[in-house]
């Protein structure tokens, strides 16, 4: 089975309730007080395997060979097995003419999850054999919801931005409530695509972020949806930066709209230019420029 759906869309979450369910002695799969949920809940389980790569990056040839071989023994509790494989779209080719021949003749009772952000690299054979499953969004009320059951205390304002930011997954959402660097970090960048509107503050955005390759990444998608926000402002478009509507308001104040539009491509490009591992002060120079004067 392929569970696909980008990071943080519960692809992990739900093939551990399968494993669970399936691995499960209890009279209501799962049960979560058997023995064997117990030991899957503390990665335990002896039947229950989650495969990632023996070098990082792609899955290849010997982590197959590994996956053949775990498949060569009985399970040792002598039920079923499940086998979780993450980022399985990182398998190259000849990995998968490996899975192919388990695909083709899979041991009884074993259940393999290929947790995926794309099909795009699954050879045809290996996509013919396997069910798939798409992770679906939730609409942002919902996922409000679940994050204001979760975080009772939290502030309202950080409730909605994670809502919507997270664009549909409440995984997504719920991570980003507990990531403190995150709001830290949010602000900061804010303050400076503010500050961009003049001059000195285009300098300071430079000095900050030009050997801040990885930081610089995660502010463009921040400053993507900030001006994508000043481009909706005013209109029946909930704003994903809600909290900051003053500066949305500055930049919707200072900026044209074409100029807005200009800005929103730009990050686009500029974000695209530093996974193609384009300089970054050479990046942020084109950024920066366009601004308007």
């Amino acid at each position: 089975m392929i569970l696909l759906g980008p990071e943080d869309s519960g692809k992990s979450t739900l093939a551990d309730f399968f494993a669970r369910a399936l691995l499960c002695t209890g009279d209501q799969p799962p049960c979560g007080r058997c023995g064997s949920c117990v030991r899957a809940q503390t990665g335990n389980h002896p039947d229950l395997h989650v495969l990632t790569p023996a070098k990082e990056g792609a899955f290849r040839v010997a982590d197959a060979e590994a996956l053949q071989k775990i498949l060569s023994v009985r399970p040792y509790e002598g039920g079923r097995r499940v086998l979780i494989l993450p980022n399985a779209h990182r398998m190259t080719e000849e990995a998968q003419n490996k899975l192919l021949k388990i695909l083709e003749e899979p041991p009884s009772d074993t259940y393999i999850f290929l947790l995926a952000t794309t099909l795009a690299p699954f050879l045809p054979t290996v996509l013919s054999r396997c069910v798939q499953i798409k992770m679906d969004r939730m609409e942002e009320e919902g996922i409000l919801a679940y994050l204001k059951e979760r975080f009772p205390d939290a502030d309202s304002g950080r409730l909605g931005h994670a809502a919507a930011y997270a664009q549909g997954w409440p995984l997504r959402a719920a991570s980003l409530m507990e990531d403190a660097q995150y709001w830290e970090d949010r602000s900061r960048w804010l303050d400076l695509a503010a500050e961009a509107l003049t001059v000195r503050g285009k300098m300071e955005l430079f000095r900050y972020f030009q050997k801040r390759r990885d930081e610089l990444i995660r502010a463009l998608d921040v400053w993507e949806l900030l001006f994508r926000d000043a481009a909706v402002a005013g209109g029946n478009v909930k704003a994903i930066h809600a909290d900051r509507q003053d500066t949305v308001r500055r930049l919707r104040e200072n900026l044209k709209p074409d100029e807005v539009l200009r800005l929103w491509q730009a990050t686009q490009e500029a974000r695209a230019a530093l996974a193609q591992n384009a300089s970054c002060p050479m990046t942020l120079d084109a950024w920066l420029a366009a601004w308007p004067e």
